[in-house]
C-alpha cells in the first residue's frame, strides 16, 4: 500500500525536494490510517507512506534500496518483540528506524532505542507533530552517526598507515593509541608502549623540558609544541 502526503511549502523545505520514503510496517488496519492522518495534517515535507504487514515483506522491501526510514510495530503476524527490530536492523543497518510501542511498553521503546533505534513512539499517544518531526530526527541523526562512523574509520587508516611515528598520550603521559611505524622506531612493541608512559622512555636529560612544555599545553598557554 502506497500513499502520499499532501507537503506543505515551509521555510526550509521545496516542493521540489525528493519525496522522503517512509516505510511503516504494521499490521492493525485502525493503527495505518491513524498514522496516515497524522502525516497528513502534520508533515510540511514531501513524502511517500509506503505500508507492509509482515517482517518479511519489510526485510525485502528495504533490500530494494530507497527507502530513507521505517517505522516499525515490533508485533506483527511473523515476529513479536525485540527480535523484530533485530532482524530489521541487520537487513539494513543503514537505515534509520523509528519503533512504535504501545501505551504500557515504554520501557520497550527504550530498551529498542539501547539496540539501534532512533526513537520510539506510543501508539495513538503521541502529538501529531511529533511523529513527523521524529521520522525527520531519525533520518538526520542515523546520517550523523554514518558520517562519524566513516570519519573515525578514515582517521584510523590514516594514523595506522603514517609514514611518521604517531601516538596518543592522556594527561599523565601513558600511551592510549600507538601506530606500527612508531614501534619500528623506537623498538618497542604495541604492548609493552601500552604499559608505559612517555616519561618511562624519555631520555632523562630532555625529560625536564618535555615536562614543562606538557605543562604549558594543558594550562593553555600553547596549543602545540615541538621537541627533538
Amino acid at each position: 500500500v502506497e500513499t502520499t502526503g499532501q507537503a506543505l511549502q515551509t521555510q526550509g523545505t521545496s516542493m521540489s525536494e525528493q519525496p522522503v520514503r517512509i516505510l511503516l510496517v504494521e499490521d492493525n488496519p485502525a493503527d495505518i490510517r491513524l498514522i496516515e492522518e497524522n502525516l497528513h495534517e502534520s508533515a510540511d515535507y514531501p513524502y511517500t507512506l509506503e505500508t507492509v504487514t509482515m517482517l518479511e515483506d519489510a526485510v525485502q522491501h528495504v533490500a530494494q534500496a530507497g527507502i530513507d526510514v521505517v517505522l516499525l510495530d515490533l508485533f506483527l503476524p511473523d515476529s513479536k518483540g525485540p527480535d523484530t527490530l533485530v532482524r530489521l536492523r541487520d537487513s539494513a543497518p543503514w537505515l534509520p528506524i523509528v519503533v512504535l510501542t504501545r501505551f504500557d511498553d515504554k520501557s520497550g521503546g527504550l530498551k529498542s532505542v539501547q539496540a539501534g533505534a532512533q526513537d520510539f513512539l506510543v501508539k495513538g499517544h503521541s502529538a501529531n507533530h511529533l511523529l513527523a518531526r521524529s521520522l525527520l530526527y531519525a533520518i538526520e541523526r542515523k546520517r550523523a552517526e554514518e558520517a562519524l562512523r566513516e570519519s573515525e574509520a578514515r582517521f584510523r587508516m590514516t594514523f595506522e598507515q603514517a609514514a611518521v611515528g604517531l601516538a596518543h598520550v592522556n594527561t599523565d603521559g601513558r600511551y592510549v593509541r600507538i601506530n606500527e611505524r612508531l614501534c619500528d622506531i623506537i623498538g618497542y612493541t604495541r604492548e609493552e608502549l601500552l604499559a608505559l608512559t612517555f616519561q618511562t622512555i624519555t631520555y632523562p636529560d630532555d625529560l625536564d623540558e618535555d615536562l614543562a612544555d606538557v605543562d604549558r599545553l594543558l594550562r593553555g598557554d600553547v596549543s602545540r609544541y615541538t621537541l627533538e
